[in-house]
């Protein structure tokens, strides 16, 4: 799916630590890996909606 290793969480602008951070805020505890994860969902989800984005304003 998405290679968060590749990319890096600086160019995510979030590490898996404060996705942590945040879960536990809201009375979640979740591990490294599942804060990895949700990450690398997360990371795809804004590449593919800037993609997206930029395809419309080529196409148009």
């Amino acid at each position: 799916m998405f290679d968060l290793d590749k990319f890096g969480p600086k160019k995510c602008g979030i590490t898996p630590e404060k996705v942590r951070e945040i879960f536990k805020n809201h009375g979640e505890e979740i591990s490294h890996e599942e804060s990895r994860g949700i990450l690398e969902v997360m990371c795809f989800l804004a590449k593919l909606a800037v993609d997206q984005i930029v395809n419309e304003h080529e196409c148009s």
